[in-house]
């Protein structure tokens, strides 16, 4: 958890069985160049102290202690990097003790939740609950490493029926030799190559009667490891040098 406060809902349970419904709350986590992982502020927090967490303990800690002149430096995990973990768990449990005499001390447990209780609703007689998430729905089926290429690497335009095919370049790298065959392929293809954001080669202008043929000269014999697995990842193969190589 990287939240300046988090709150994760926990149960105790105590000697005689019975079970207290609660929450662990973390605090001082944070992302960024200097990323600091949340720490638990206690080992179980009481339902009716969560409102305490957001409305007066790490928060005012870090308005009374924190560095309000540096943006970058104003989150709590700063002031637990200056103070210690355990000064700031000190400081926010006396904050805590003061809060209900606030006059903005909103109580303990809501009315609401103290008259219809906090159980789990459960499941209504057929009805099929909503999956959690969000869910990707994948499709397996026996396609050829040519279609998995083409649909990961063939690109198609909105106009006059163009095709557009990536080149994948591990780390942008590309060797003499490939370089070579891509202006083979520039010419047999009467195409154009543009370098992508990403380093990678796209040819443009194609058909789709060229595209197996493209396959077929972008597959790398040299690299036999590449092209079965991860057809994705298909590099420029090398190609002789034509006669009319300038």
């Amino acid at each position: 958890m990287f939240n300046d406060v988090g709150v994760v809902a926990a149960t105790r349970t105590f000697s005689d069985g019975s079970v207290e419904r609660g929450f662990r709350v973390y605090i001082a986590g944070g992302l960024g160049t200097t990323p600091f992982p949340a720490l638990a502020l206690e080992e179980f927090t009481p339902r009716v102290r969560p409102s305490s967490h957001h409305r007066g303990g790490p928060p005012g800690l870090a308005k009374q202690t924190g560095n309000r002149d540096n943006k970058l430096r104003a989150r709590l995990k700063w002031v637990v990097d200056q103070l210690g973990i355990d000064e700031v768990r000190r400081r926010v449990v006396a904050i805590r003790k003061l809060l209900p005499a606030s006059a903005t001390w909103p109580g303990g447990v809501p009315e609401l939740v103290a008259d219809w209780g906090d159980e789990p609703a459960g499941l209504a007689d057929g009805v099929t609950p909503t999956a959690m998430g969000q869910g990707t729905p994948v499709t397996l089926g026996a396609k050829s490493d040519y279609d998995r290429w083409v649909e990961a690497n063939v690109v198609r335009g909105a106009a006059n029926g163009t095709v557009s095919a990536y080149a994948w370049c591990e780390l942008g790298d590309v060797t003499s030799a490939q370089f070579r065959s891509v202006a083979a392929m520039v010419r047999e293809f009467d195409t154009d190559v543009r370098v992508t954001n990403r380093q990678n080669l796209v040819m443009r202008d194609l058909t789709e009667d060229q595209l197996p043929a493209l396959y077929e000269r972008l597959v790398p014999p040299i690299w036999p490891w590449r092209a079965p697995s991860c057809p994705a990842m298909l590099w420029p193969a090398p190609a002789p040098i034509p006669a009319t190589w300038p």
